[in-house]
């Protein structure tokens, strides 16, 4: 089913918003009817924008097998990275047993213990013995009502534990994976990336883009598909609030699509009034028309990010942190020497940074895509000060100076800039605009279709 979505329905920069009194109803064709007003007054945790402000793994999205999905899928979502140990604290029992099932599962009272060692699992009840369980993977369901808690969080259906793989740097530690079904996957998402107190219109739009985020980073050669994190998309496990059930109810099976596939509806917390373009943000961003920045006027004006700066960091701690990301990521300005002049080299055309250029004291130069730029200036690695949170580059939409000791940035936005712009999202739904006018003012030529009923 192919659903109306109409690219030329919100105005230009230059022309303005139409009145707040815009008649909303649409998408009537699918089932769907999005009124201006609903009902407000729910009681909601407010949760925190994300910016994608760690370095995403740069995985080849999957698009092909998205045609052929005609039914809600599961998604499998990792909720914890390559830990010593874990805890399971909840519900009261666990049915804990090979993932294959190719022998009996036991039932353990929690709370519980889980490592791995070289004999293989050891699962470490607070009361009782402790078992070893050489399996590859081990599958941990609840025995009750509820779902399971790790870190305060609650999951549902199934967890798998997977040590990573002999010879990585992190062997004899466990990444934890949540499998669950697509729909309710995405309440928690909706719960983690927006604040509970925005307006319904915008969790319907952040919704579709979320899910059809989700479809194209399927990944069935790893034994996970999504992170929990802004890495991939901020999850927070099962008992998201009724507005973000109710957004991924109404939208259910609903995603963006151009030319023959699921678009990979990239979003980020604030654009600064420019998109980036994917292509240009990541190794493997498709080059797409849906997703090539263009100005958005100042929709997202009331982010605390829209404008940041100036931010003032050491120039020789700069250019070691920069450096120390190059030889993390095996990049040619690892043998950067400290810095003579960074400047931006090119822009995409609307206007955001597309390329910068460092130029080092020995006079060998370094290009840089954006993305890269930004996280090679707030590098964690090993040996390196902690930046505080007001010391971090938001985005790479930024102005550099170099400045006796110090290089100043003066910037816009917070995150990627491609796509869904959520602070201005939230913006054109107060105005009254629909959601289907939201996604397509922020991915143009893209229509959407509804995969699975």
């Amino acid at each position: 089913m192919k659903l109306r979505m109409s690219s030329t329905c919100l105005p230009s920069p230059l022309i303005g918003h139409r009145a707040a009194a815009l008649h909303c109803p649409t998408i009537t064709s699918a089932g769907l009817l999005y009124g201006c007003v609903l009902a407000i007054g729910l009681v909601a945790a407010i949760s925190f924008l994300q910016g994608c402000i760690f370095e995403p793994a740069p995985a080849r999205l999957n698009p092909a097998a998205a045609p052929t999905i005609t039914a809600e899928p599961t998604v499998r979502i990792r909720i914890v990275k390559a830990e010593s140990a874990v805890t399971v604290h909840g519900p009261g029992k666990v049915r804990i047993g090979p993932a294959d099932h190719s022998a009996e599962s036991r039932v353990f009272k929690t709370p519980l213990t889980l490592r791995h060692t070289g004999a293989g699992f050891l699962i470490k009840p607070q009361s009782g013995h402790s078992v070893v369980w050489a399996l590859p993977t081990l599958m941990i369901a609840p025995e009750s009502r509820g779902g399971i808690v790790i870190d305060g969080n609650t999951y549902p259906h199934v967890v798998t534990a997977h040590p990573v793989s002999t010879g990585n740097p992190d062997a004899g530690r466990l990444d934890l994976v949540n499998h669950t079904p697509m729909e309710q996957y995405l309440p928690g998402v909706l719960q983690g990336e927006l604040y509970g107190r925005w307006h319904p219109t915008t969790f319907h739009a952040q919704a579709i883009a979320a899910r059809s985020y989700a479809i194209t980073h399927l990944a069935p050669r790893r034994h996970y598909d999504l992170e929990a994190t802004s890495t991939s998309q901020v999850y927070t496990g099962s008992g998201a609030h009724a507005r973000a059930r109710r957004a991924a109810e109404r939208t259910r099976g609903i995603v963006l699509w151009h030319g023959q596939a699921v678009l990979p509806a990239y979003y980020s917390s604030s654009c600064g009034g420019a998109g980036q373009d994917a292509a240009i943000a990541f190794p493997f961003g498709p080059n797409v028309p849906p997703l090539r920045g263009r100005l958005h006027n100042d929709w997202c004006s009331a982010s605390p990010k829209f404008r940041w700066g100036p931010i003032g960091r050491n120039r020789d701690d700069l250019a070691r942190r920069i450096a120390a990301w190059g030889q993390a990521k095996h990049r040619e300005v690892a043998k950067l020497s400290g810095i003579a002049s960074i400047r931006v080299a090119e822009r995409n055309m609307a206007g955001r940074p597309a390329r910068f250029t460092i130029t080092d004291r020995k006079g060998q130069t370094f290009d840089l895509p954006p993305e890269e730029f930004r996280f090679a200036c707030n590098h964690r690695g090993q040996g390196l000060a902690s930046l505080p949170s007001d010391q971090r580059l938001a985005s790479s939409y930024t102005d550099v100076r170099v400045d006796g000791p110090n290089v100043w940035f003066n910037g816009r936005g917070f995150g990627h800039g491609i796509g869904l712009c959520q602070w201005g999202a939230q913006k054109l739904a107060t105005l009254g605009y629909p959601p289907d006018e939201i996604l397509a003012y922020y991915y143009p030529e893209a229509s959407l279709r509804r995969l699975y009923p």
